[in-house]
């Protein structure tokens, strides 16, 4: 049945909360069968807190001005729930916001399959000023369906912390100002005979000062990018299963400007990592560890491939260290075939420094520097795991 008698009492609430949402994707509002909250506080140290828990939930809270909290909790545990949907928006200092959103599917063991809800999860948290804090969890590990989440902060000594779990994620945190902390988590310690995590997608742009980023995803053919622009930031990636069964996935921190920091590990294969540090990238350090223990997976061979760029600067740093461990007890016997790591560095300026360390078979290293005063360090050596006695 259609709420239409909701339908005027919200244009004007909703349109003025995503006209402070920056996306660029359009929020629909499907109002069939649905559970719909709307919070609108104007004042300081107000709370707001919805709790909903249904087919079809849609969550709005708006807050202004100091002190404010709000926190959403939706659950839908029935196969025929579907969409969920989240927007807090909070204008003003010291602000809190808290989303969490299930989506939780049952294991049917006789079928071998799950089944639960399969809609779109949707959750968005918008702070202006300084100080705030915002926390957004999705979904069971063995959630069905897709989940999409953004925080956008603006001012100083933010924070933003999102986690999913299960598969085709996306995460995005966009911060301004200065030391700035963003964290995202994708699929972190899946339990064993849960839904493993693939194609999730996490996207971390921060502008100013200090800032800190940090991104984990567990799983197979996921995506991870930072972005900093602004001196003495910091940001570290890591990707894959610590077993080494995870394959495919591609890493990128982007720095422009001076004393920032970078590091990237990834463990599987067919792995691909790229740090690009640019305009004045002055005394900036990158480093890169990729390791495969698991040989090569058809049609996913061992080969990993790692970059690393630091232009337009002097006193610069570059490490990489590659690993592949042949195990010749796989597949019946027999040394199994070798697969190169690709390293590759890249400095233009005075006294910067590159280190490559690559044991596997088959490895290729490729270092470029141009300048005064350079150091270049490239170390190859193959490796093959004996079996035991």
């Amino acid at each position: 049945m259609k709420r239409t008698f909701f339908l005027l009492a919200l244009v004007l609430p909703i349109c003025s909360l995503m006209a402070q949402v920056p996306i660029d994707r359009a929020v629909d509002l499907n109002l069939d069968d649905g559970n719909i909250a709307l919070i609108d506080q104007l004042g300081t140290s107000n709370t707001g807190s919805i709790d909903q828990d249904g087919e079809d939930t849609y969550s709005l809270i708006t807050q202004r001005m100091e002190g404010n909290t709000a926190t959403v909790v939706q659950e839908a545990a029935d196969e025929d729930a579907n969409e969920v949907l989240s927007i807090v928006t909070q204008t003003g200092s010291n602000n809190t916001a808290t989303v969490t959103q299930l989506h939780t599917a049952v294991y049917h063991p006789v079928e071998n399959q799950y089944t639960g809800p399969q809609g779109l999860v949707e959750a968005y948290v918008n702070q202006t000023g300084n100080m705030n804090d915002a926390t957004q969890v999705q979904g069971q590990h063995n959630q069905l369906g897709n989940a999409w989440m953004l925080t956008d902060q603006s001012g100083d000594d933010n924070t933003a912390v999102q986690e999913q779990n299960s598969y085709n994620n996306e995460a995005f945190i966009n911060q301004t100002g200065t030391s700035g902390v963003a964290k995202q988590f994708q699929d972190r310690g899946v339990p064993v005979g849960y839904i493993g995590a693939t194609s999730n997608l996490a996207i971390i742009d921060q502008g100013g000062l200090e800032n800190e980023a940090y991104q984990v995803q567990n799983g197979h053919a996921n995506d991870a990018y930072a972005i900093q622009t602004g001196k003495d930031n910091y940001s570290h990636q890591e990707q894959g299963n610590d077993d080494g069964t995870s394959w495919v996935s591609y890493a990128a921190v982007t720095q422009a400007g001076k004393f920032s920091d970078a590091s990237q590990t990834q463990v599987g294969k067919v792995n691909f990592a790229v740090i690009n540090q640019t305009s004045g990238s002055e005394s900036n350090s990158a480093m890169q560890d990729q390791t495969n223990t698991g040989g090569g997976t058809n049609p996913y061979h061992a080969a990993n491939s790692a970059h690393i760029l630091q232009t337009g600067g002097n006193g610069n740093i570059a490490e990489q260290t590659q690993t592949i461990e042949f195990d010749p007890t796989i597949g019946g016997g027999g040394l199994p075939a070798m697969y190169p790591n690709v390293g590759h560095i890249y400095q233009d300026g005075g006294a910067n420094q590159a280190y490559q360390t690559q044991t596997g078979g088959n490895n290729l290293g490729y270092v470029v520097q141009t300048g005064n005063g350079n150091i270049a360090n490239v170390t190859q050596s193959q490796s093959v795991v004996q079996p035991p006695n």
